[in-house]
């Protein structure tokens, strides 16, 4: 079930990259951090997160911010970083 959920995400992403989406790249970042998170690729999801970040913060999006920012604070707060 993960693959396939990889396997969507990485087609978006493609789609948001070739169409220069980055709000949407941005809002699939926090998604596939996520998703990484609960499996347990807590570095996979911190780079996911921190490409999140850096696009929301071009982009001004500060609910975007404050939701990734939330997402590395409970992974510093369950002490997995």
């Amino acid at each position: 079930m993960l693959l396939l959920h990889l396997n969507r995400y990485n087609k978006a992403l493609s789609y948001y990259t070739k169409f220069e989406d980055k709000e949407g790249r941005a809002t699939l970042y926090t998604n596939l951090g996520s998703v990484y998170e609960s499996q347990g690729f807590i570095s996979d999801a911190v780079v996911c997160y921190t490409q999140g970040i850096n696009l929301c913060k071009e982009l001004n999006k500060k609910d975007g911010l404050a939701a990734l920012y939330n997402n590395l604070g409970v992974l510093y707060k369950n002490k997995v970083l």
